[in-house]
């Protein structure tokens, strides 16, 4: 995985992980 995965990419991975333990998204949207 490059970088922050995304909400829909940790859904795939993990539906328990939605916005749980990654508050650098908002920090740093990356959407690549």
């Amino acid at each position: 995985v490059l970088g922050t995965p995304t909400r829909e990419e940790i859904r795939c991975m993990n539906p328990n992980y939605t916005e749980f333990r990654f508050p650098q998204i908002k920090a740093h949207p990356w959407h690549k």
